[in-house]
């Protein structure tokens, strides 16, 4: 797998940890509103905890014996699910020529995932399709949507921290974690990641020069900044100093 794949698995990694703990927040917050409480998840831990001793499908998941473990089994099978999911909509995402950090396309896909529970999880819970044979006290239908959407939402507002403003950063991570030290990233990997570096003190400096304070006073000129910076990379990477001269 390349720096960019891992980049990528590291990124989906937290986009599906954010998009799981926002998927749970419409799930606590209709469950005290009494609009949707949905499916228990000591039933979904017990369906899991099943299934590891070969019962895949259940005639009434409420009446089955309770197994230790229940609660923390639906709850690493829901972060496991949830973290996968995002890793395989980045990929198929960039696969698709879609922006993934896109809102269309978050929330589509976060609703697009209701197809789990309507067609898997609630059959193999004894509910039917949609959860039509299941409490309906629960509204488990109308409680996967909204915590669906609420994923998609999550995948959305964590993509757009990490995705956008971090892959580069992440992929430089990746780079040095692969090679050992930054010394032994290979010379054209580094004279990318030390251009990438360059580009956002230049960056910084133009923001500093085009502020209100940025001329007259105390405060450096831009020209000088932008020599600190570079100054700073050099001293920090010696060794590739000569790669920025």
């Amino acid at each position: 797998m390349d720096e960019q794949a891992l980049s990528r698995v590291l990124i989906g990694v937290l986009a599906g940890v954010a998009g799981t703990v926002t998927m749970d927040v419409p799930a606590v917050v209709t469950g005290k509103l009494g609009i949707a409480k949905g499916a228990k998840g000591p039933w979904v831990g017990r369906w899991y905890l099943g299934m590891a001793r070969g019962q895949f499908v259940h005639a009434d998941i409420t009446t089955a014996p309770e197994r230790p473990g229940e609660r923390g089994a639906a709850l690493a099978g829901h972060y496991v699910i949830g973290v996968t999911l995002a890793v395989l909509y980045l990929f198929g995402a960039g696969f698709a020529g879609m922006s993934p950090a896109s809102f269309v396309v978050a929330i589509g896909y976060g609703l697009g995932t209701c197809v789990f529970p309507w067609f898997l999880v609630f059959p193999a819970l004894g509910f039917g399709v949609f959860g039509r044979k299941g409490p309906g006290e629960l509204g488990i239908l109308r409680a996967s949507v909204l915590n669906h959407l609420g994923y998609g939402l999550g995948l959305w507002w964590s993509l757009n921290v990490f995705h956008l403003g971090h892959e580069q950063a992440v992929e430089e991570l990746v780079s040095v974690a692969l090679a050992g030290t930054f010394e032994q990233v290979e010379e054209p990997r580094r004279k990318s990641m030390l251009e990438h570096r360059r580009r956002r003190v230049t960056k910084r400096c133009d923001v500093r020069a085009a502020s209100p304070m940025g001329s007259g006073g105390d405060r450096p000129s831009s020209s000088t900044a932008c020599e600190s910076g570079h100054a700073v990379l050099i001293r920090c990477m010696p060794s590739c100093s000569e790669l920025i001269k």
